[in-house]
């Protein structure tokens, strides 16, 4: 077993190891920098982050290594910048984008630990344009050598030692791969590249395959072949355990099966083929063929599976990995849907799924869950310390989410006029012809210009009507000033439409696109004759062909999400437009993903005269039901559903406001309007509003004790006001939860969401 605090202190005891990545992350890393360190270990490379001014470093380990990581960060003055994330690297979650990601997932000879498959998926999703990755590439090397002495790992004694046969048994040592040092003088030919891993570019995976020929250059016996690496830090800072280097890396050996004598002008050719199955299991094959000329002389077919040790580590104090762990407040356990010897338990906090047995419970219960169980359990968020302070910190959840947020977000209202003559227009009594200025848009573009940018890297705009492409020039205006705004201050400008679809055709779309817009999100009501029954033009003409056109036409240039709105009377009909879709060439891949909303009965303040077929809870029976048949009825088409969140309201976000046509500002779409719910204006900035709005409405016993509360936060505050006529108290959503939530996440686990 191997000893993790032992192993990392060989690590640090490394000089070339050290000095070189200090080296490279001094040369990559900027002041105000944010780093991702994947497999952070001891830490070391994440306070080497600090110390080359990075503003914040996410420092993320699977291991319980990351606890002394911790300890060592506070002892050194950096635990203010570093964010400990224990848990695997590929279900971490960021709310920012970072400019830099370090890494050591190096083996002996290469890429080790999934580097390529982890890597690439953070390097996707995190990773600003132009931003950089250490090591920036990393080149498996492998050359064929005459080295008896490690050959001899590989041999037992013949049968006249002891009169015992070992020659099954030397057969599978053959077959395995050994650590070793050798000397640069034992090889026989030069070394050649088996794979090389490009971590800004490459799409590969953790697997090689390489046919490689070799010109024997002296006379000698062939042992079997030498693997190192090369990995380039940065430029110019290298990394190498090539012969005769001595590194905390040795070599890999890959005996031959039986040695051979070789001599100038012979030919080794090797295919060569190597693959993580998982993060400690690598299998290796290597197959031989010894030519002199035409002449095959010998030819040799080997393999190995390598399973690692799995790694305990106890933190400093010595006896962590028997401590008692409590069960997350924050998991929900169902019967599995498919096997009933299991339990599924769903974290609603990282929204994380993990299957076990009864007997795993019983030991959570007992204290009594050590090893591989516990590490998944700790790492997906279902076991923490201590579930007091799991409450406690939940208190702070906002906070620290809105100190992670790298984005100025806004959705600006530009008109209250619309094509449509909507029998539930969401605007109601509020609609006409009411356009934003072009004094207002200039007043929103400094609004924005003069905050507080300077700890953000992107700006996001979602244009909103009413039907904000008939205000097209006002949206090509502001985007324009955003985007130079933007430069000025090495940002990024991106926006986004809600739309009824009618004018999102592809002019519009290309004119906009080059102005930073990515996505539009797009609302159809049911197949054709339900749309067009709630969702006409004004002229009383059906709306839906038109609107499905625009989306043929523009779902290859932008991301189109689709929204529709439902009764109780209608809901049933709506996978009918899904059939429609693909009946007619709208695949799934054309569409980012489906969501369908109900139509919610606004107050009597703007609703409209002519209908009350709405809802005004989602505790309602018959909401509860549709929500989950349209979302079977959505994935089992092969769409995309929104998958089981944490729930983020824009009212608890601090850099997140809804500006009205009028420059009044607003904390959610569906309060424009009402003067009482009205947070400042593009004048005179904001006013305090955490009492108004009740954004502490949840933090209180009954709430922090529930386990929805991490989906929830209290509810809607928008239905809280339209049901009571104030934002007091919380709209709980646990009725939902509790009869929606399991076969949602079975829905999750069918689908492999």
């Amino acid at each position: 077993m191997t000893d993790l605090v032992y192993w990392h202190g060989w690590l640090l005891n490394d000089p070339v190891r050290m000095q070189a990545y200090r080296r490279a992350i001094f040369k990559t890393v900027k002041p105000d920098d944010v780093v991702l360190d994947v497999g952070t270990g001891s830490g070391i490379l994440a306070m080497f982050a600090c110390q080359a001014g990075a503003r914040r470093v996410y420092a993320v380990e699977l291991e319980d290594i990351i606890f002394t990581a911790r300890r060592l960060a506070e002892e050194n003055g950096f635990s203010d910048r570093i964010v400990f994330l224990h848990k695997d690297a590929k279900k971490v979650r960021l709310d920012e984008k970072v400019d830099v990601i370090t890494s050591e997932l190096i083996s002996d000879n290469g890429p080790g630990e999934n580097m390529a498959e982890i890597i690439n998926s953070l390097r996707d999703r995190f990773l600003k344009p132009h931003g950089k990755i250490v090591p920036r590439q990393v080149d498996t090397y492998i050359a064929p050598l005459e080295d008896g002495e490690t050959c001899r790992m590989a041999q037992l004694p013949g049968k006249s030692a002891y009169g015992i046969d070992f020659s099954s048994y030397e057969q599978r040592i053959r077959n395995r791969t050994f650590r070793s040092y050798s000397s640069a003088k034992v090889f026989l030919a030069p070394g050649r590249i088996a794979y090389s891993y490009h971590a800004l570019t490459s799409s590969i995976p953790d697997r090689f395959d390489a046919s490689l020929v070799f010109q024997v250059e002296r006379e000698g016996t062939f042992h079997g072949y030498c693997s190192w690496f090369t990995a380039i830090l940065a430029e110019g800072v290298e990394l190498s355990n090539k012969p005769p280097e001595k590194l905390c890396w040795s070599t890999i050996f890959f005996p031959l099966a039986r040695p051979a004598a070789v001599v100038p002008g012979m030919t080794i050719e090797l295919n060569f083929r190597g693959k993580y199955e998982t993060k400690k299991q690598y299998s290796s094959e290597w197959d031989t063929t010894i030519r002199k000329g035409n002449q095959i002389i010998a030819g040799h077919k080997q393999a190995c599976v390598l399973q690692g040790e799995e790694n305990e580590l106890s933190p400093a104090a010595g006896a962590d990995k028997k401590r008692h762990m409590d069960l997350s407040g924050y998991c929900t356990l169902h019967q599995h849907p498919e096997d009933s010897g299991l339990i599924t338990l769903f974290s609603t906090r990282e929204t994380s799924v993990v299957d076990v047995t009864p007997d795993v419970i019983k030991d959570i219960e007992k204290g009594a869950l050590t090893g591989k169980e516990r590490k998944i359990l700790v790492s997906e968020g279902f076991l923490v310390e201590s579930a007091h302070e799991e409450k406690q910190e939940m208190l702070h959840h906002f906070e620290d989410l809105n100190d992670e947020n790298m984005a100025f977000n806004a959705v600006v209202v530009l008109n209250l006029d619309c094509n449509l003559a909507c029998k539930y227009c969401f605007e109601g009594s509020r609609k006409g012809k009411f356009y934003m200025s072009a004094e207002n848009a200039d007043s929103f573009v400094d609004f924005v210009k003069s905050g507080d940018l300077k700890d953000k890297d992107e700006i996001n705009v979602v244009f909103y009507g009413g039907e904000p492409l008939l205000s097209m020039d006002l949206i090509v205006h502001i985007s324009e000033k955003l985007r130079a705004v933007a430069k000025s201050k090495k940002m990024r400008y991106s926006c986004s439409l809600i739309t009824n679809g009618t004018l999102l055709n592809p002019r519009n779309v290309k004119k906009l696109k080059l102005l930073g817009l990515k996505s539009a999100s797009v609302t159809l009501d049911g197949p054709r004759d339900v749309h067009n029954a709630f969702r006409p033009f004004k002229s009383g003409k059906g709306s839906f062909e038109a609107i499905v056109k625009n989306i043929r036409d523009v779902c290859r240039l932008i991301d189109i999400q689709l929204g529709g709105n439902y009764t109780r009377e209608n809901y049933r009909d709506f996978p009918r437009l899904l059939d429609y879709f693909l009946d007619t060439g709208l695949t799934p891949d054309m569409i980012s993903f489906v969501k369908f909303d109900p139509v919610i009965n606004e107050s009597s303040e703007f609703a409209p005269p002519d209908f009350h077929d709405g809802c005004m809870s989602m505790n309602e029976p018959w909401l509860i039901e549709a929500s989950m048949f349209l979302r079977e009825e959505i994935l089992k088409r092969g769409f995309r559903a929104q998958e089981v969140a944490a729930a983020v309201c824009m009212m608890e976000l601090r850099d997140n406001l809804v500006v009205n046509y009028d420059g009044t500002l607003y904390k959610c779409p569906g309060l424009i309007g009402r003067k009482d719910c009205r947070v400042g204006d593009l004048k005179g900035g904001l006013i305090d509003y955490r009492r108004s709005h009740a954004l502490d409405n949840w933090k209180n016993e009954e709430c922090l004790a529930c386990s929805y509360l991490p989906l929830c936060f209290g509810g809607c505050r928008y239905m809280k006001l339209l049901q009571d006529g104030n934002m007091n108290g919380v709209n709980c959503r646990k009725e939902y939860f509790d009869k929606t939530l399991a076969q949602f996440v079975a829905q999750d686990i069918k689908y492999d969401l």
